[in-house]
């Protein structure tokens, strides 16, 4: 086509347009951008839409569980209501492209029983038709890109073979933003927690902030290296502000008001393991359900061991509600590092030296200094 350049490597049955050739161009230069890598993605989706002719589109990340996928990026009528939403991996049509590895089509997306209809009920947006292609990275699948609903006609075979280079493109453009950010970064960023961590390469990953309160913790330690930092102020620090009561007048109160922090934290830890329960069993993962399960239990035997018959809080000695707070927070760093260990194991290895138990302080002491983004 007269005036239009022809990106390399891409055969359809149909010439391109030119829109779709500058839209590649500009997804391309998106990614080349180091000066801001973080937008890669988000024009990544604005330029997809615009070549597909497509109301909506969005960038699809797997967390680094595997088990969730979070909304990355998104484009359309209702994108900002969903960065930084989740769902099951198992769910939808993104949830079979990541299980397939295949691009998929759907012009009835309502009559497919692949197609999850929860996002459309948060959003009141109406899905009609879909095409969507896995985002690869070193061999495996690391998301999906989506375009939904065609604005004239619906989605056809050059439609979802233009998708797939778009999906190499954002692929390119995640990688990209992981490794010109902050090699050290344990950040919180809306409803998803951001990690990076260097040994060599870089490892990156993303985590709802619904994994846990040892996030919350594991930050708060790697903010104050080398100093120590008591079990009840890290519980404290991660608990909402309880509403203003009179000071307390003497030590017993003191000490029953920290139990009663720490203890929060136990009752707050299973109410989150109830629901994650529900949800395994709802997606039908065994192996998770059962984890929580064992977690719950254990925490249960502990809530027994502190509370008298009608829920009262039994009368404790300081180092017995230093010794629970330390457990909680114990509970809580284990299982955060063992979230962390299932595709960052550098940075799993890293947190599991360098947080040291100090009686009932916990302290981050790494051999070598780290300059972490946080």
């Amino acid at each position: 086509m007269p005036g239009c350049p022809t990106p390399p490597m891409f055969t359809t049955a149909s010439p391109l347009s030119c829109p779709a050739v500058e839209a590649l161009l500009g997804a391309s230069d998106a990614i080349n951008d180091a000066g801001h890598p973080e937008q890669a993605l988000s024009t990544i989706a604005e330029r997809t839409a615009t070549a597909l002719a497509a109301q909506a589109t969005s960038v699809i990340m797997l967390d680094d569980t595997g088990d969730r996928l979070v909304f990355q990026a998104a484009v359309g009528e209702c994108g900002d209501d969903l960065v930084g939403r989740t769902f099951s991996a198992n769910l939808g049509i993104a949830g079979h492209v990541v299980r397939s590895g295949e691009i998929t089509l759907i012009n009835d997306a309502t009559r497919d029983n692949r197609f999850y209809r929860g996002i459309d009920r948060k959003t009141l947006f109406q899905t009609r038709d879909v095409v969507a292609a896995p985002l690869r990275r070193d061999g495996r699948i690391i998301g999906v890109v989506e375009a939904i609903n065609k604005k004239d006609g619906q989605f056809d075979a050059d439609d979802a073979a233009l998708l797939g280079v778009f999906a190499n493109l954002a692929a390119a453009g995640a990688q990209q933003a992981g490794i010109t950010d902050n090699d050290y970064r344990f950040a919180l960023n809306g409803d998803v927690w951001e990690l990076a961590y260097r040994d060599g390469d870089i490892e990156t990953g993303h985590y709802p902030r619904s994994a846990g309160r040892g996030f919350t913790y594991f930050r708060e330690l790697i903010s104050r290296p080398g100093r120590p930092v008591s079990s009840v102020d890290l519980v404290r620090a991660s608990s909402p502000a309880p509403a203003e009561t009179p000071a307390p007048i003497d030590a017993s109160t003191r000490q029953e008001a920290f139990d009663r922090t720490a203890l929060r934290a136990i009752y707050e830890r299973v109410e989150e393991l109830k629901l994650q329960i529900q949800e395994a069993e709802r997606d039908g993962n065994q192996t998770e359900q059962a984890v929580f399960e064992h977690e719950l239990e254990q925490l249960r035997e502990q809530l027994q061991q502190d509370i008298r018959f009608q829920g009262r809080v039994r009368s404790l000695t300081s180092e017995s509600t230093d010794r629970k707070a330390r457990e909680a927070v114990r509970i809580a760093l284990r299982r955060a590092r063992g979230q962390i260990a299932r595709n960052m194991p550098a940075l799993a290895a890293h947190l599991e030296a360098s947080v040291i138990v100090d009686g009932y302080d916990f302290v981050y002491r790494p051999t070598e200094d780290v300059d972490w983004q946080l």
